[in-house]
This record gives C-alpha cells, structure tokens and sequence, in this order.
C-alpha cells in the first residue's frame, strides 16, 4: 500500500503554504552535506579512532602483542595531542589537532639516525617516559609493564 496524497501532503507540508524542501531542494541540501564532508577530507581534519592499534610492520615477527591505545581515556586525563603526535621541523612541532597523522615508522626508523631515537625507542619516550613522570608527579598514569601494553584484547 502506497503513501496517498494526503499523507504526501503532510509529510512534506510542515507548515501552511508549501512544501519546506522541493525535489530539487532536497538534492541541493545533500550535495551541499556531501560537499562539508569532502572539504573538512580535503583540509585534513581527521578525528581519532576510540580505539587504536599499534602494531608496526617493521617489528615482524612480532615478539610482543600489539599495544591497544585508547584516545578517550588521553582525552579524559586532558593529555594534549601534541604530547604524542608531532612533526619536528627547526626544533619545533609544526603538527596540530586534527590534522593527519602520519605513522611514527615515517620518521623513526629500525635504526637511530640524524638525532632520531630508533622506532622501538621513539615508542617507548613517548608512552612510558610520559607515564613514569605522572605518576612521580602523582597524577593517573598510564602502564609501564611490558605486558601491561603488550597485550590481547
């Protein structure tokens, strides 16, 4: 059973005087919504997965489990994004919130090299270091056990 017209009518008569949206109104309305979505891809402006995996290709094989990172739980001790991500260029961290982040085996590779701590190195700074000083600072602090991070889900 089909919609009738009365009932066409009053789906698309919200108030007196006409429909809100025409046949084309509706189109234009999605490929404007269509259009805010590919600009903020385009501008780079990327939101955090809940839940990441880290688990470098480079470290094949894997001799511990992945580490499983949970940014809302950053988010709730108001750890700044940049305190992990970063772009280092003339000493100072050139990245921001929401722009991409590109993967840390870009920069840091197996070996040290020009300044740059090795990967598993990089790694390690980055969460352990920063876990120990909040908990000497005694505040919540993250892991620092190996299988504390390196663990299954």
């Amino acid at each position: 059973m089909g919609i009738g017209a009365n009932q066409r009518r009053l789906f698309f008569n919200v108030r007196r005087g006409g429909p809100i949206f025409s046949g084309w109104s509706w189109i234009a309305l999605f490929l404007l919504g269509l259009g805010g979505v590919s600009l903020a891809s385009i501008a780079g402006l990327v939101e955090p997965k809940p839940l990441t995996i880290i688990q470098n290709a480079v470290f094949r094989p894997h001799r511990q489990p992945p580490v499983y990172f949970r940014h809302g739980r950053h988010e709730a001790a108001k750890v700044a994004c940049t305190a992990c991500h970063h772009d280092y260029q003339g000493g100072r961290n050139l990245w921001r919130q929401g722009q991409p982040v590109r993967p840390c085996s870009d920069c840091h590779k197996m070996v040290a090299e020009a300044g740059k701590p090795d990967l598993k190195t990089a790694y390690h700074r980055q969460c352990k270091d920063c876990h120990r000083r909040r908990h000497q600072e005694r505040q919540a602090g993250g892991p620092i056990k190996c299988r504390d991070c390196h663990r299954s889900l």
